[in-house]
């Protein structure tokens, strides 16, 4: 009996464990996700930060062209992970 019962309890912490994994996974699946949407407008912000000549610059509306262009590249990226499940 004593067996018996070590047996269902080792059953019980393991199917406890891989549900605490699986919600995990999910979790981190999702992070990883809006860590690569925040990740576009860090290196668009990154490469009109440097000091060389880059297209568009010497507009006087360039800072509102980059952010609208950022913000269609953001949404673009979630469109296409939401598309293959990652998020």
């Amino acid at each position: 009996m004593t067996n018996n019962q070590s047996q269902i309890l080792d059953q019980y912490s393991n199917m406890v464990s891989s549900v605490v994994s699986n919600n995990l996974n999910d979790v981190m699946k999702i992070l990883t996700s809006i860590t690569l949407i925040l990740t576009v407008p860090t290196i668009i912000g990154g490469l009109y930060g440097m000091n060389v000549n880059l297209p568009g610059a010497q507009m006087a509306s360039a800072f509102t062209w980059i952010m609208i262009a950022t913000i269609i590249i953001c949404l673009i990226t979630l469109h296409v992970l939401r598309h293959h499940d990652y998020m």
